[in-house]
């Protein structure tokens, strides 16, 4: 069985739903899922996810040690990193690597996602034949993503140009008031979505499926979720065709995941 570790970096305020998101994900141990999430939050470790104590501060610090330069990384005002913690990323599988021994690839995802049985969609035999998996089509997706747990995968961040500058670029205004200046362009790193593919996938096995990305998200109208007894997730669109049609017919698909970005609240 292929292990595969996600691992999350979750600095600022913890999520409400923390808790349920540990339980989700409990049952995709048997199939080789597991979480890492560093934190300074008081969260309790349970099955397959670990909670790994660690501040902002000591992050900057396996930062520096490993990738060569620190950052300046602190929490705001607002309550938030300075930077998106998203955009390390691309640097995670170096900077956290000792912390993933014995993983055979290490995933990017979020904690506002919803998880069915992921197997159903990320078949091992598929894993073993790529190198990086990103559930959107022909694209990298920083909400979820699986990356090969090796030397070569876990520095491709150094084919991109300018990383050393980025890394090492000095706090603004907007980071020391408000914190908003972690979403301009004027303060920021490379977040997975921005990456030039010929620059990280030149020589790499990279897959995505075929047609249609595996997840649903919160942006879509007039639909449904549903969990079912056996762990997956379906994503349901009833058919309404007016106040009085009694046909009542439901059309859906099962999907990987569901990441509620927009509405950040519990979707079940």
């Amino acid at each position: 069985m292929i292990k595969k570790v996600f691992l999350i970096t979750q600095f600022g305020k913890p999520h409400e739903w923390v808790e349920k998101y540990v339980e989700n994900v409990q049952k995709l141990e048997q199939s080789g899922w597991y979480w890492q999430i560093f934190t300074p939050n008081q969260i309790a470790s349970k099955g397959n996810v670990q909670i790994v104590p660690m501040t902002i501060e000591r992050f900057a610090d396996l930062v520096g040690q490993k990738c060569g330069i620190k950052p300046n990384l602190y929490i705001t005002p607002e309550g938030i990193p300075n930077f998106h913690v998203t955009e390390f990323y691309v640097y995670i599988g170096k900077i956290l690597e000792d912390y993933t021994k014995g993983f055979d690839f290490w995933g990017m995802t979020g904690m506002d996602n919803l998880y069915g049985n992921l197997s159903d969609f990320i078949a091992d035999h598929l894993l073993a034949q790529c190198d990086v998996f990103s559930d959107d089509v022909d694209t990298l997706n920083g909400n979820f993503s699986l990356w090969r747990n090796n030397e070569t995968i876990n520095t491709l961040y150094t084919r991109l140009p300018y990383w050393k500058e980025l890394l090492s670029q000095p706090d603004c205004e907007g980071c020391v008031t408000t914190g908003e200046a972690r979403l301009s362009t004027k303060h920021k790193l490379y977040s997975p979505e921005d990456l030039a593919t010929e620059f990280l996938m030149k020589d790499i096995k990279f897959a995505t499926p075929q047609h249609y990305d595996l997840h649903g998200h919160d942006n879509l109208e007039n639909h449904e979720l549903s969990l079912k007894d056996d762990g997956s997730l379906w994503e349901l669109n009833p058919d309404i065709r007016g106040e009085h049609d009694t046909w009542g017919k439901t059309f859906g698909r099962q999907i990987a995941y569901y990441h509620f970005s927009k509405t950040k609240e519990w979707p079940i």
